[in-house]
């Protein structure tokens, strides 16, 4: 006949947090102001262009090279954004 097997070891509790000196809180998510931002723009350009190129629909033309700093300004903007709610 077979002997019983013996019962394993319970394995060793994890360390609490505050039992380990090097742990730290988990960080906080970062905003995704900047993902929403990029999402619209994509949209807006998308729709623009079904509007105007797939419905046929007159749309106002664009001139691109006139409207570049605004590119500028969102990043700007969002990175102005970002740095002020690390600070808070």
């Amino acid at each position: 006949m077979t002997e019983p097997a013996e019962p394993s070891p319970e394995p060793s509790p994890a360390p609490k947090p505050s039992d380990r000196a090097d742990w730290r809180p988990p960080k906080q998510r970062q905003s995704n102001v900047p993902s929403i931002v990029i999402g619209a723009i994509f949209v807006v350009i998308g729709v623009w262009y079904l509007l105007d190129q797939t419905l046929g629909l007159e749309m106002p033309r664009i001139n691109w090279r006139d409207i570049w700093p605004i590119f500028l300004i969102a990043i700007g903007g969002i990175m102005l954004y970002r740095a002020a709610g690390r600070r808070t």
